[in-house]
């Protein structure tokens, strides 16, 4: 029986640049073509047929193949509920029993310690992150969300202790993510993590974590559940802080409304 092509992508592509670069081709729906791999990975045609080799295929061209087939099938795949139930009030019930109260009562002593407040994430993540700085800006929070994962490494790279790095990584293992962590440490810096409670690199760096549900794969080929839980992170960090202090809050609130 041939090995699961997917499940070793998954299984390793924090381990290996070589199928980091493939994971986000497929994330980014663009085909696998040995010629483009080789080029960017810095590896030749033949170092990339070995490799796959070396862990049980007869070569790229093999992997490619059986990885497709199985994409295929997971792009099919219909749930048995309801879109609703499955993609939104499901995902939202396991985020809500996997963060308790007291997690969220954490980082808003943390938010009113800090100078800085830094929100880092890459790729699909991004709309998050510019909601939870939008968030934190109604309340009278400055919160800096930087696109460009670069700017990031700047503004993380200057931060000072009692600063807060916010970052958004599902798999726990974005290099860019683990990138701006270790600075952020280093920086004497608090590390807030939206992440899988999973072994990754990131929840060694994180001194506060909000558990995403943890039901889709590391690929994230449809990417709606973990979304879903992000965002709903955000909007309960939203509400607890608000819900901290009514009467203050409800005044800074009232003072950003364009429309008066």
């Amino acid at each position: 029986m041939k090995k699961s092509a997917y499940s070793f992508l998954t299984n390793n592509r924090a381990k290996s640049d070589l199928l980091e670069y493939i994971c986000k081709k497929i994330e980014a729906k663009q085909p696998l073509e040995i010629n483009d791999i080789s080029k960017n990975c810095y590896m030749s045609k033949a170092s990339i047929t070995r490799y796959f080799q070396d862990h049980g295929f007869e070569g790229f061209r093999e992997f490619r193949v059986l990885l497709q087939n199985e994409s295929k099938t997971i792009f099919e795949h219909k749930p048995d509920e309801d879109f609703e139930t499955e993609f939104i009030f499901n995902v939202v019930r396991q985020t809500l029993s996997l963060n308790p109260i007291d997690k969220f009562c954490e980082i808003y002593q943390l938010l009113q310690k800090s100078n800085k407040i830094i929100i880092s994430s890459v790729g699909g993540n991004n709309s998050v992150a510019m909601e939870l700085k939008t968030r934190l800006d109604r309340l009278g929070f400055s919160a800096e969300f930087n696109p460009d994962y670069h700017g990031t490494y700047v503004s993380v790279s200057n931060a000072n202790p009692n600063d807060l790095l916010f970052v958004f990584s599902y798999s726990g293992s974005t290099s860019e993510i683990i990138k701006h962590a270790n600075i952020a440490k280093k920086r004497g810096c608090k590390v807030i993590a939206f992440t899988r409670d999973d072994e990754s690199p990131l929840l060694d760096l994180s001194d506060v974590i909000l558990k995403l549900d943890d039901s889709e794969s590391t690929l994230r080929l449809v990417g709606i559940k973990s979304k879903m839980s992000m965002f709903y992170l955000v909007m309960k960090l939203y509400t607890f802080i608000y819900n901290s202090d009514t009467e203050k809050f409800s005044k800074i609130l009232f003072n950003n409304i364009y429309a008066k």
